[in-house]
């Protein structure tokens, strides 16, 4: 096509013609360099608005679970009430008074620091401990509260508090290490945990020292991450 256009133009009752020089490449390149930039801001402005909508919308962050097997499912890395870098390095809440490696926290403190979970709750809880006084069972059911997760993963650990001395702590699985204050140190060796909606898990603790007794236990869940999500503790003393 020409770049040349012939306009007729009418001012004032004359006729004038006028020749208008066009470069039609040049306009059109012009128009493509802006639809072009148009776009970017558009993507651009989009991307924003669709990540703060997620952000926004959900309180936590889902992972893939790390548990042994051909179980899979979705661990929980939020609600940080322990961080998981102090868990593994044996970090926990400060005892009451300085104690020894082998002593047991104050009988009104062991509730002080249990924690309640948005996300778990624990349902159906017994605790039977034997005749011989050594051997104390407990069975309890992790439920999910939290409808948005399809499957939540993870580990436990029971530790029990006695009258003993030689080892006033026990834990459940066995090879589980403790903190003086009755903390977890190395989650990672719990019980392995998976569930859609609900699971029933148990647990065995056996005294070896003869004449010792059980004071309480306690109950940790934590997330693959070493995210202390609940902490329950019962006494064995007056049943609370």
């Amino acid at each position: 096509m020409p770049d040349e256009d012939i306009t007729l133009l009418i001012l004032n009752g004359v006729k004038r013609v006028r020749s208008i020089k066009v470069n039609r490449r040049r306009i059109r390149l012009t128009i493509f360099c802006i639809s072009f930039v148009a776009s970017l801001v558009l993507i651009s402005l989009g991307l924003n608005v669709y990540f703060i909508y997620v952000n926004n919308d959900y309180r936590f962050s889902l992972l893939p679970p790390q548990i042994s097997g051909s179980e899979s499912g979705t661990s929980i890395e939020n609600e940080l009430q322990i961080d998981s870098s102090a868990v593994d390095k044996g970090d926990g809440p400060p005892a009451s008074k300085e104690t020894g490696r082998d002593e047991v926290p104050d009988e009104q403190n062991i509730f002080a620091n249990d924690h309640e979970s948005e996300i778990l709750e624990i349902l159906n809880l017994n605790s039977t401990v034997e005749q011989n006084g050594n051997d104390l069972n407990i069975s309890f059911s992790v439920s999910k509260k939290d409808e948005r997760l399809d499957a939540v993963s993870g580990r436990f650990v029971i530790i029990a508090g006695t009258t003993g001395t030689e080892k006033p702590l026990l834990s459940y699985p066995e090879n589980v290490e403790l903190n003086p204050d009755g903390t977890v140190r190395n989650f990672r060796a719990g019980e392995t945990f998976y569930m859609r909606n609900v699971t029933h898990k148990k647990g065995r603790i056996l005294i070896t020292e003869k004449t010792a007794s059980f004071k309480y236990y306690r109950i940790f869940i934590f997330s693959n991450d070493g995210v202390l999500l609940l902490q329950k503790t019962m006494s064995l003393n007056n049943n609370n």
